[in-house]
């Protein structure tokens, strides 16, 4: 009879040993790795912008300017959606809606225009222009590039 409880004890420390094996393997991966720590960093001193992020945001604000005020309704710094609400139109051709163009007169106002105050929140920004005009930016990408989704958009982020 001895025998058989010794077997016993000695599987269920056998199986203790493996649930904990399996325990301290498991637990390791929910433990951040130092780039998912970085990561995280960078993510919460974004409400406390750097000023490398506000000049990014001035560059591709000034750069998208350049073109959309020399007639490029679309270009490469905006979202598919901001193209489509400058035109009123979808890429099907159809007309959206309750939309009202962007005038020639304001577009071609950024054609000269610069960005001069940049508010940033999160992943949103939102920039004044020279001209008047305010630009609403997103952060795209696991670059942290950052891309138009509105013009005329983003007031509410100086108030």
């Amino acid at each position: 009879m001895r025998p058989a409880i010794t077997w016993v004890i000695v599987g269920a420390v056998a199986v203790i040993v493996v649930f904990a094996s399996l325990d301290a393997l498991l637990s390791a991966r929910d433990e951040p790795t130092p780039s998912a720590v970085t990561a995280t960093a960078v993510t919460t001193t974004r409400t406390e912008p750097d000023r490398r992020t506000t000049q990014e945001i001035e560059r591709t604000g000034n750069s998208w300017a350049r073109l959309f005020g020399a007639g490029r309704t679309c270009n490469e710094f905006m979202v598919q959606p901001a193209c489509e609400q400058v035109a009123c139109e979808r890429v099907s051709g159809e007309l959206i809606e309750n939309c009202t163009r962007v005038s020639s007169k304001v577009q071609r106002s950024f054609a000269a225009a610069e960005a001069q105050d940049v508010v940033i929140r999160g992943t949103w920004a939102a920039a004044r222009f020279s001209n008047g005009e305010t630009v609403l930016f997103r952060e795209v990408g696991i670059s942290g590039s950052w891309a138009i989704v509105g013009v005329g958009a983003g007031r509410k982020f100086f108030e």
